[in-house]
């Protein structure tokens, strides 16, 4: 075990600042190489006896609601997930899932195992469930998407002089594409390889993989049979410098969840991690028989929330201890 996690480290290559270059005319950092394809497909990627617990998993969870992601996804439902990978070996994994288990999220290990290869030296990864609505988006310039125009920077790294950096790549595993669907492709504009735009449709099980320096959206879409959620897992994977990996959390899960005011004035969550505030303003965490005695597993509200807000957002994170 021992000799295998040496060779792993001896044949992975450590990111550097000195790796990056800017990009469009110095808004972004990126790790892109010139000869990495635009995009690759693979079709059936994951068992369908996982793909349907998946889309169950997705569908039901208490996490993803309302997404957290402002700007061009105000219309979307989905949850953000932070989290860093160095380690590839079976031990790193691991150690991710372990912590994965402790927030009702290892369910996604397989699929982020299956599209991380060991190889693969990205270690700062975003993973968001994205659900978008038929019928339902923004209209600009005569476009209508789902999902505006935009680059992909949701783990929020600054690098340089506090320019932000762009994933590697990004990783779309499409996990319910409603039947009879008009609309909703993803449309990719690149400077070198697709500057008018490109358009590839969406298909259930297939996983399509973009160049981190991609201009995207998603179109709007309608649906004949009015029975449609499109919904997709995106996994954003950066190269993230070594002398900037400390800023990459461990994990952190960023969801709104539902809350309601019971007759005693007590604020509840709705989840499995179960909370209350009193009317002393007192944070109760009852999680002790989740989580056992190591307290490294803690939700951070802060000021953003008050007692008569309806619409709160819970962020829980997990500190590098754990």
């Amino acid at each position: 075990m021992l000799l295998a996690a040496l060779l792993f480290a001896w044949g992975t290559h450590s990111i550097s600042f000195k790796d990056l270059h800017l990009f469009d005319d110095g808004e972004f950092y990126s790790s892109t190489t010139k000869d990495q394809p635009l995009v690759k497909i693979v079709d059936d990627f994951l068992h369908r006896g996982y793909l349907e617990n998946l889309r169950s998993w997705v569908t039901t969870s208490r996490h993803v609601i309302k997404n957290p992601l402002n700007g061009g996804f105000s219309t979307t439902y989905g949850l953000v997930i932070d989290y860093k990978l160095e380690n590839k070996t079976s031990a790193g994994w691991k150690s991710l899932e372990d912590k994965f288990e402790r927030t009702d999220l290892s369910i996604l290990i397989p699929l982020l195992r299956q599209q991380t290869p060991d190889d693969d030296e990205c270690n700062g990864f975003v993973t968001n469930i994205l659900i978008v609505p038929q019928d339902e988006g923004v209209y600009e310039d005569n476009e209508y998407s789902a999902v505006d125009w935009h680059f992909d920077v949701t783990l929020d790294i600054q690098v340089g002089e506090e320019v932000d950096l762009l994933p590697y790549e990004v990783a779309v595993m499409y996990v319910r594409i409603p039947t009879g669907m008009n609309g909703g492709e993803l449309e990719i504009q690149y400077e070198f390889l697709s500057p008018n735009g490109e358009q590839f449709i969406p298909r259930q099980n297939r996983h399509l993989t973009f160049r981190g320096d991609s201009y995207h959206r998603v179109q709007g879409f309608t649906n004949d049979n009015n029975n449609g959620k499109r919904i997709s897992i995106v996994t954003e994977k950066y190269k993230v410098p070594q002398e900037y990996l400390y800023k990459v959390p461990v994990l952190e899960v960023n969801s709104e969840d539902e809350f309601e005011m019971n007759s005693k004035d007590e604020l509840q969550m709705n989840s499995k991690h179960e909370l209350q505030m009193n009317s002393k303003d007192e944070l109760q965490v009852n999680s002790k028989d989740m989580m056992g005695d190591d307290d490294d597993v803690y939700i951070d509200y802060g000021d953003m929330y008050d007692a008569d807000d309806d619409d709160c957002e819970a962020m829980m994170m997990l500190d590098d201890d754990g």
